[in-house]
């Protein structure tokens, strides 16, 4: 989290006060709650009465929402997006992060979590994880030929029966993805779990040099 400097710092830029007292109020739990202090004296709210007198109702209130904002930043620069603060563990530290489209995959010193829009889809501890495998897949060729054919008898229908754009786009357009699955290979990390038969399969829109740094984090780790 950022010091108690760096928070007064910024406050003092940008409402003329530094406000140090409030600052270290704020973050005072930390010694006994950690990452959880945060649940604590965050609320802008609920102002402390000592600092509404001090510094009045509506500039405590501002100072403790900048305050939040840059613990929200600091979290979004760590792990490269904002995220609720429950999403790491107490005095959990980020060892590698993979971004991809929608998907977040965060290795930490202690678990792997594997995060969707911000919300946790799957969260394993390093010491359950036995085997990492990645694999590219493909669709089955008998998938891509029905589709191309599909494509073909709307191209006939529009020759020989009934003229329609609309026919002749669906037919092009299953065409060109019939071909596509031809080459298209999804690429998958199969996470095998300790003393169970249990697996998790996580699809992976990045490079494949990615995916490999991203799972000798993981070995190294567990």
């Amino acid at each position: 989290m950022p010091s108690n400097e760096e928070h007064s710092e910024s406050t003092y830029k940008k409402y003329g006060q530094r406000a140090s007292d409030l600052h270290r109020w704020m973050d005072e739990l930390w010694k006994t709650h950690e990452q959880t202090h945060r649940r604590y004296r965050h609320n802008p709210n609920q102002p402390p009465e000592w600092a509404v007198n001090l510094y009045g109702r509506e500039l405590t209130q501002n100072i403790m929402r900048y305050h939040v904002e840059l613990d929200i930043l600091e979290t979004r620069d760590k792990i490269g997006y904002q995220t609720d603060y429950s999403v790491l563990d107490e005095s959990e530290n980020i060892v590698y992060v993979l971004k991809t489209k929608d998907t977040d995959f965060i290795v930490t010193d202690q678990q792997f979590r594997v995060l969707k829009k911000d919300n946790v889809i799957s969260n394993l501890l390093l010491a359950d994880i036995d085997h990492l495998q990645f694999e590219k897949r493909k669709k089955p060729i008998g998938y891509s030929i029905t589709i191309i054919i599909l494509g073909i008898i709307f191209l006939i229908w529009l020759m020989y029966v009934e003229y329609s754009i609309w026919t002749l786009g669906i037919g092009l357009l299953l065409i060109v993805t019939g071909f596509f699955t031809f080459i298209y290979e999804k690429k998958v990390l199969i996470v095998s779990q300790r003393n169970t038969s249990t697996q998790r399969e996580f699809e992976l829109n990045t490079s494949n040099s990615d995916i490999e740094n991203l799972i000798l984090k993981i070995n190294e780790l567990k």
